[in-house]
């Protein structure tokens, strides 16, 4: 009996050579009697990880290979380094062409705007910043501006008796704090394009200066002027819409639309030419265009943000 038990493994063992002597493959049949072969990623290994196993069918040969497919620990930590945007500080100098209305209008129909600005950008989501721009013109409306001074012919004479060459200019400036939010459009390593919307307050002043090629009229000369430069001074409010380009390698601007109300009183408030006092509230109102040229400096954080998480 011990002879033939003995036998019977010599047998199983016989069978079970062929099995192991191929190099990571196995050949075991299913229950359609056909050879499945089973392909193990890590030879003479045991899966204690409990690894899944990827099945595949090969048409070519007829075969199911099934390999084993190591998974990550779930335990494992990983570091990301987010994207951070940059925080920016800009210097601006431009000029703007503005259409007015409202009693600005009746003496100035436009003039030319020079503004410089200082900005701060926050990580590319606000801007910050202050501005003060000097207002020039020579488009001046000269109607009822020297009032009975004229004779007859229209003529202003000047301390000879002579005709007089005046030459008149808007002169002015206003200074500004502003906000705006940025939305970013299209992002590079070194460049970028933003559009800007916001808007600020700020104080304002504009006057009628006056200018004398020959003798000079001694009637709008000096302190006299008070009384026909219709000096005006008060709140401004504004908003703008920009379109912000910014390059570290090539040059950087902004152009955009800007409008903007004026809430002021005059300085002097008795008009020399009309002959009466003018203590009303006077409403400036204008809008039109901004381009200007800017240097930006780029903030580098010294500490990188590191973010951790569990898988």
């Amino acid at each position: 009996m011990h002879l033939i038990k003995f036998a019977f493994l010599l047998l199983l063992l016989a069978i079970g050579l062929p099995l192991h002597a191929q190099n990571n493959y196995s050949y075991i049949k299913n229950t359609n009697c056909q050879p499945l072969q089973i392909q193990h990623e890590y030879a003479h290994s045991k899966n204690t990880a409990d690894q899944p196993l990827k099945v595949q069918y090969d048409t070519d040969s007829d075969t199911t290979i099934v390999t084993s497919t190591p998974q990550q620990n779930k335990n494992s930590v990983n570091t990301t380094t987010p994207s951070i945007e940059r925080r920016w500080f800009f210097l601006h100098a431009g000029i703007g062409y503005f259409a007015t209305g409202g009693d600005w209008s009746q003496r100035y129909p436009t003039h030319l705007s020079v503004p410089l600005s200082v900005e701060y950008s926050h990580r590319s989501n606000w801007s910050f910043g202050a501005d003060y721009s000097f207002f020039l013109g020579s488009n001046v409306s000269t109607q009822n501006l020297y009032g009975d001074m004229v004779n007859d012919s229209a003529l202003l004479l000047d301390m000879n008796g002579f005709p007089a060459v005046v030459r008149t200019y808007q002169r002015g400036f206003s200074t500004r704090a502003f906000v705006l939010k940025n939305w970013i459009l299209h992002k590079h390593r070194n460049s970028r394009f933003l559009l800007q919307t916001g808007g600020g307050i700020g104080y304002y002043q504009h006057y009628t200066k006056f200018t004398f090629d020959l003798d000079q009229v001694p009637q709008i000369d000096g302190n006299f002027q008070g009384g026909y430069n219709r000096h005006t001074q008060g709140t401004q409010l504004f908003e703008q819409v920009k379109i912000q380009y910014i390059n570290n390698d090539a040059i950087s601007f902004s152009i955009g639309v800007e409008a903007g109300q004026g809430y002021g009183r005059r300085i002097h408030p008795y008009d020399f030419a009309l002959q009466k006092m003018q203590t009303q509230s006077i409403r400036d109102t204008y809008l039109g265009g901004v381009i200007s040229l800017m240097i930006p400096i780029n903030f580098r954080d010294r500490i990188s943000e590191v973010d951790y998480y569990m898988e």
